[in-house]
């Protein structure tokens, strides 16, 4: 139930009838990079080799985000969340609590 119906707003799996409308905008056939939502799994999954501020700013990069706004807008939100000096970190370096909002970020 709860799953499946996160999988399909999120665009992971398609709704066999009907459509998906999030903020009065249909999704239903957008891609989920298009849909602009994120997902967080219960297993926050980040990538171990990667750094604090390479997770952060790995899905602006797959979006073609230009390499100065990325910088922007990571250092943004890494201050935001709390995590600037964490930045140059591995996940397994931080807390669980870290982690999280690393995922959210």
């Amino acid at each position: 139930g709860k799953t499946t119906t996160l999988m399909m707003i999120a665009g992971f799996c398609e709704p066999d009838s009907g459509t998906i409308t999030v903020g009065g905008r249909d999704v239903t056939r957008l891609a989920p990079q298009k849909r602009n939502l994120g997902f967080v799994f219960q297993q926050y999954l980040l990538f171990p080799h990667m750094s604090v501020w390479e997770n952060v700013a790995f899905p602006l990069t797959l979006r073609g985000v230009g390499k100065d706004e990325i910088r922007r807008r990571v250092g943004e939100t890494l201050e935001i969340a709390g995590l600037s000096r964490f930045g140059g970190r591995k996940p397994r370096e931080l807390s669980g609590g870290q982690q999280q909002r690393v995922a959210l970020c």
